[in-house]
């Protein structure tokens, strides 16, 4: 429904967020350290400023509360002499009230060749460091396509038969070590479903797969993965041995273990272990049918 959608769609869109931090963080510390250095250049020619306006012997003290009161002119004078941004100076009364504990005449004097440093770092230094930084596209992971949910699988590395691995046995690892296939434990009332779904030809479309599979309310981003590790022979549809992967691997995901980007060899339908069939390189009937499939939704 459209809560449904409109929820799936938030889902995803803090997904690719979470999956884009590490490249966020790194622009964000790029842009406080660009910050903080102009700041720094902003302070610099302020505390020059006010310790070259301070007189050498008799009313300092004067002087000194008279150019705390004129900050704002000091600012619009300095901005204006050296170019630099309005935006750049600190919180004018925060900076008047931090002032009044300074003696100006202690202020350093202005070091020209630290503030060439600084304007060096930012035009060379910084653009090549984000450079470095991937863009927002090389950043992305990989998006799955195909399928009636709109999305296809990334690769998936075999799980290993050692029985001291962790989770051996559990989720999908179950039945690694059967010459049987697992799902043929629950196919039996899986069978029943798929019958009661009126496949065509041995088959059901991936419409009514959809359908069926809605009602796990499992999120759009899980039943994605789960169709198209169901659909083995990438054909768009579902046959009774396709239809019980499908229902296994949402049994699976509905008992919280995590689901394989690749369906593992001892998951694959015994009858359909001989196809050589890779996501990309389906043929174009294969690819019509799911396309078609697709719009269908």
């Amino acid at each position: 429904d459209e809560n449904r959608a409109l929820f799936e769609v938030e889902q995803e869109d803090l997904f690719r967020e979470i999956q884009l931090l590490p490249r966020s963080a790194a622009i964000r510390k790029v842009n406080d350290l660009i910050k903080r250095a102009r700041l720094a250049k902003v302070h610099a020619y302020i505390m020059a400023h006010l310790r070259d306006q301070m007189p050498s012997f008799f009313g300092k003290a004067a002087k000194q509360d008279e150019m705390i009161r004129n900050l704002k002119s000091i600012y619009q004078h300095i901005s204006k002499t050296h170019q630099l941004p309005p935006g750049d100076f600190p919180h004018l009364q925060t900076f008047q009230t931090q002032l009044k504990e300074y003696d100006f005449t202690r202020f350093p004097k202005l070091s020209v060749k630290l503030v060439e440093s600084l304007d060096s770092m930012l035009a060379v230094d910084i653009t090549r460091l984000m450079a470095m930084i991937p863009t927002e596209e090389e950043a992305q992971p990989a998006e799955m396509k195909g399928g009636v949910f709109g999305a296809g699988a990334p690769e998936f590395s075999s799980a290993t038969a050692d029985p001291f691995t962790v989770g051996h046995g559990e989720g999908i690892r179950a039945g690694i070590d059967s010459h049987e296939w697992i799902v043929l434990s629950h196919k039996s009332d899986y069978d029943v479903t798929f019958q009661s779904l009126g496949p065509v030809n041995g088959k059901i479309s991936g419409t009514q797969a959809k359908q069926q599979m809605l009602k796990s309310k499992l999120p759009n981003v899980a039943l994605r993965k789960i169709w198209n590790l169901s659909d083995v022979d990438k054909d768009g549809s579902l046959d009774e041995d396709e239809f019980a992967l499908a229902m296994y691997l949402t049994k699976i995901k509905l008992d919280g273990h995590d689901l394989p980007e690749e369906l593992p060899h001892h998951l694959v339908p015994p009858d359909k272990r001989g196809l050589d069939i890779e996501d990309g390189e389906d043929d174009d009937d294969g690819i019509t049918i799911t396309t078609t499939t697709a719009d269908e939704i």
